[in-house]
């Protein structure tokens, strides 16, 4: 079995505020990977926020650690996705396959019932 550990440190040097592209991406993809060793609400949430090309990229390195009987760790800032066996990535590769992530509309309807005082 290999393993592979993925770290990043940035710099703290930041633009007008804004945070770098490449922070947003990791924290991104460390939530996805971290939701689909989770629920599959967390796993929806997430997915829903990643664009599809980002969404394939992520399948693709599942696809890799799977077929070479691999798992990876991803430290990010002070958070940490860990894959501790190939049961894992392969679950998460599963999960996270196009006919598995179904989106839908619904129309839901109601009636105001009242307010709370203040």
């Amino acid at each position: 079995m290999v393993c592979w550990c993925i770290g990043y440190e940035e710099s703290s040097s930041t633009q007008n505020g804004v945070e770098p592209n490449l922070s947003v991406a990791l924290d991104k993809t460390r939530l996805l990977l971290q939701s689909t060793l989770g629920s599959d609400e967390e796993l929806a949430d997430a997915a829903s926020e990643t664009d599809p090309r980002a969404m394939d990229k992520v399948r693709s390195f599942l696809r890799v650690l799977a077929d070479n009987d691999a798992v990876c760790a991803l430290e990010y800032g002070s958070a940490l996705v860990r894959f501790q066996s190939l049961s894992q990535v392969q679950s998460s590769l599963a999960r996270l396959q196009a006919d598995n992530l179904h989106e839908r509309r619904e129309v839901l309807t109601g009636a105001f019932e009242g307010a709370l005082p203040n």
